[in-house]
Formats: structure tokens, C-alpha cells, sequence
């Protein structure tokens, strides 16, 4: 068996699993129902007619906004089209807006922080964007290839696709027991943005601005706020085990078959 066969399972198997987590996770970022669904899912999406509270108005803390469900979809649309890159400014204002009790026009709804943050975070979805294409483009030569020597893949093939698997569920389980160790010396209360920041240090490893920059508190992230993030990252990770799983399972089928085979042989 040539390294270029396990290589190219091994490579295959990345790209499986790279796939299960950008194709729906690109979608769900520019997807005005997606962001409804899940905002209601925490409650704070409003019934046609009702408001909901949105603290932290413009970065101001001593801002509350109750806002009906046609500014939230104002607002989901707006984060949708800056992701999208059909808007260029994430500043957005709104009018009749029930601030503090009166009824307020020209309210900033996001903050600097926010403006600052989004415009650091969104160039991130386009690279994954480019790297879900390339993902996409390795896939598909490295099945190419694997069909080709199948004769000579079959039997190994579940066992290179599982080295992979194992190496990204040890390299997670190793980051998350190293943030819980550090979160023990840091001055966070909570381990959730410990987690956060370690989480950016990967994302903008060379930009220690762009890290400490990404806690903050806004309209922002009182609308995506922690409840909304586990439920995205929930979708994505069972994305990630089904598909997963399912190329697993495949691959262990192959590899049983072939074995038997060759003992029939």
C-alpha cells in the first residue's frame, strides 16, 4: 500500500469533516430564518404585536430598548446583508424606538465595540467561504483517487479515515480541559468567556487587539447572546458527528468487506 493511499482517505476524511461544519454553518450566518428560529427558540424573538427587552442600546449600559418584531427583523437583516457584504457599515439606526420608556428616532442600536467587532469577525466567513470551495475541489480528487486504487484501500480504509476523527476529538477535549486549567488562574467568573477568548486567540492568533476586543457589552450581544451561541454550535457539532459517522460507517463496511474477501480468497 502507497502513502499516497492512506494520505488520500486521511485527507478525504479532513475534508468530510471540515464540509459537515462550514456548508451549514455559511448558510446559517446569511439566513434570515435561521437567526428568527433560533432567537425564538431563546425567547426573545417577539409574537406579531408583542416587544422584547434589548439591553445595552448603543453600548450604553443604561440602555433598554423594547423592541416589536418588525425591528427585529430590521435587525436580522442587517446582520445578514454586513455578513453577505451587501452593506459595508454595521451601524444601524432605528426610529420609534422605545427607549428607556419614551419613544426615541435615530437610535444606534449597535455600538462602537459591536461595529468594531463585527468588522473584525466578518472577513473570517468569507476565507471559510474560499476554504469550504477548496475543501470541496480536495474532496472530490482525493474520491477520484480512492476509487481508482480501491483494490489497494479497501482493507485499511476505515482505519486511516478513523486517525483523523481521533486526532480532532483529542486535540478538542485537550483545548477544552486547557482553557477549564487556565480559567482556574484567570480573573473571569464565568468559564464561558474564558472559553471566548482563548477561542478568538485562535481566530486572530497575531492581533491581541482584535481578542480583547470581542468582549464587550451590547445591543449585540444581548440579542446573540450565549443562548444563541450554544444553540448554533449544538446544530453545527451534530452536523459534524452525523456526517461523520455516517462516511465512518461506510468506510468500516468497506474494510469488513474486503478482509472477508480476501480470507474467502
Amino acid at each position: 500500500m502507497k502513502i499516497t493511499d492512506r494520505l488520500s482517505v486521511m485527507i478525504f476524511t479532513c475534508c468530510v469533516i471540515l464540509l459537515s461544519v462550514f456548508i451549514p454553518m455559511t448558510s446559517m450566518v446569511t439566513n434570515n430564518d435561521f437567526y428568527t428560529e433560533r432567537l425564538a427558540d431563546t425567547e426573545l424573538y417577539p409574537e406579531r404585536g408583542e416587544y422584547s427587552e434589548v439591553y445595552n442600546i448603543g453600548g450604553g449600559s443604561n440602555k433598554c430598548a423594547k423592541l416589536s418584531q418588525e425591528q427585529f427583523d430590521i435587525i436580522i437583516e442587517h446582520i445578514t446583508s454586513y455578513l453577505s457584504y451587501m452593506t459595508e457599515d454595521f451601524s444601524l439606526t432605528l426610529d420609534n424606538v422605545l427607549l428607556n420608556g419614551k419613544i426615541t428616532n435615530d437610535v444606534s442600536i449597535f455600538g462602537e465595540d459591536a461595529v468594531t467587532h463585527m468588522a473584525d469577525v466578518r472577513p473570517l466567513f468569507r476565507q471559510c467561504d474560499i476554504l469550504e470551495k477548496v475543501c470541496i475541489v480536495l474532496a472530490v480528487l482525493c474520491l477520484t483517487y480512492m476509487i481508482i486504487r480501491r483494490e489497494h484501500i479497501q482493507k485499511t480504509i476505515f482505519s486511516s479515515a478513523l486517525a483523523p476523527v481521533l486526532l480532532l476529538v483529542g486535540a478538542a477535549t485537550l483545548f477544552v480541559v486547557i482553557t477549564a486549567i487556565l480559567h482556574q488562574f484567570s480573573d473571569r467568573a464565568d468559564y464561558f468567556g474564558t472559553l471566548w477568548e482563548y477561542m478568538h486567540m485562535i481566530f486572530f492568533p497575531f492581533s491581541p487587539d482584535k481578542v480583547n476586543g470581542s468582549l464587550f457589552n451590547d445591543a449585540l450581544t444581548s440579542i446573540l447572546s450565549l443562548d444563541f451561541f450554544l444553540g448554533v454550535v449544538t446544530e453545527l457539532v451534530l452536523y459534524l458527528v452525523i456526517i461523520t459517522s455516517l462516511w465512518l460507517i461506510v468506510a468500516f463496511f468497506i474494510s469488513k468487506k474486503a478482509k472477508q474477501k480476501t480470507l474467502q480468497n
